[in-house]
């Protein structure tokens, strides 16, 4: 149990570092960190670590992106986080956490994905899935 519990902490911490340096990277479009995440998801399968996949990256996209906004709205007096939460008519903690949702979940996927493509977990569950 306790290996597993630090397994999942050290994923969780190469997912955060993962979007943190993949969204240093300008060339890259808002969604660029996904495929950084999904190397990372078949990595995680081809060692067979034992995690729900989904969450670690659910945790660490929502971390970043929530605490990405919240960073910005700091260093800019709140000014563009304002500007952003007027148009949308919602409130600014709404809209940190709606983003951290969409960061949370877009990065949740990409490491499932990668968990599921060329594993043998996925072999199995479309043998299920066929079966059923």
């Amino acid at each position: 149990m306790k290996k597993s519990l630090l397994i999942k902490l050290f994923i969780l911490l190469v997912a955060i570092i993962v979007i943190v340096l993949s969204g240093m990277i300008s060339g890259l479009p808002w969604w660029g960190f996904t495929v950084p995440l999904f190397l990372l998801g078949m990595l995680v399968e081809h060692y067979q670590w034992s995690m729900k996949s989904f969450w670690i990256g659910m945790l660490a996209g929502f971390l970043v992106w929530g605490g990405a906004l919240i960073f910005y709205e700091r260093k800019y007096d709140s000014m563009i986080l304002k500007k952003i939460a007027e148009v949308m008519s919602v409130d600014k903690m709404v809209l940190v956490l709606i983003s951290g949702c969409i960061g949370g979940v877009l990065a949740g996927l990409a490491l499932y994905t990668g968990t599921k493509v060329f594993g043998k977990r996925a072999d199995k569950d479309l043998e299920e899935l066929i079966q059923n």
